[in-house]
Formats: C-alpha cells, sequence, structure tokens
C-alpha cells in the first residue's frame, strides 16, 4: 500500500525540483512499507535507516529550492524557509523517538505523520511558490 502519490498538481515546471519532490514521495513511501510490516528484529533499523535518507534528500532538496527561490527573488522565501527549518527540526524529532520507542507503540501514528509533514507543506508552502512562478493560463 502506498501512502502518497504524486499528482500533475504537484508540478513546479522544474525538472529538478519536480524529480526531487517524486523522490521524496519514494522514500517516504518506502518507510511506510516498514512501519506497515509486521514486527521483525530488524525492522526498526530498516525504518530508521529509510527516515535518514527522508533527511539527507529532504536537506539537498531544500537547499535546492531555496537557491531557485532566492534566484527569484521569491517574496515569501523567509516564510517558505522557516517552515523547511521546522520539517528538518521534525524529521530529527521523528528520528529520535523511533530510537526510543518500540516500533509497534508508535507504529499508527507514524505514517500519518509522514503523510501530513509532506502533504501539508506541499498543499500551502510549496503550492503558494508553485503558483507565484508559473504563468497563468
Amino acid at each position: 500500500m502506498t501512502l502518497l502519490q504524486w499528482k500533475d498538481q504537484y508540478s513546479l515546471g522544474n525538472e529538478a525540483l519536480d524529480h526531487e519532490h517524486k523522490e521524496l514521495i519514494r522514500l517516504i513511501n518506502a518507510v511506510h512499507g516498514e512501519i506497515e510490516r509486521e514486527s521483525e528484529e530488524d525492522n526498526q533499523a530498516r525504518i530508521l535507516g529509510g527516515l535518514s535518507e527522508i533527511l539527507n534528500a529532504v536537506s539537498a532538496h531544500f537547499a535546492l529550492e531555496e537557491k531557485e527561490m532566492q534566484a527569484l527573488a521569491y517574496r515569501e522565501f523567509p516564510t517558505h524557509k522557516a517552515d523547511h527549518e521546522k520539517l528538518l527540526d521534525e524529521i530529527c524529532d521523528l528520528i529520535e523517538t523511533v530510537e526510543e520507542t518500540a516500533v509497534r507503540d508508535i507504529r499508527e501514528g507514524l505514517s500519518a505523520l509522514l503523510e501530513a509533514w509532506f502533504s501539508i507543506h506541499f498543499q500551502t508552502f510549496d503550492r503558494d511558490f508553485h503558483l507565484a512562478i508559473r504563468p497563468s493560463n
């Protein structure tokens, strides 16, 4: 079962940013798959590895997105960047929680948190960026 699906409305029209958004969805879906597995001995290690991969990918993605925003003199850049920093902190907190808690005890909330984390940012900040940089049709 996939947690997130790419939607055409997510497209920013920037090939590099769109590719990275699709990759983030793939990584989140992979971690969700591990969360959904029945408890196995190395399940927690695989989830932590996946979350670390998401953190690395998100950090690189945010850097690219922020560079693009600066190049375009995007007026909402400070607010968008602040949300990026908040999201990075949330992923770090999530990794800590998984390190300290048995997966079976947080299984239900973990996937929901990943979905909300991606979807809310995408449907607000990234949507606004999308509208600002794409010409009206």
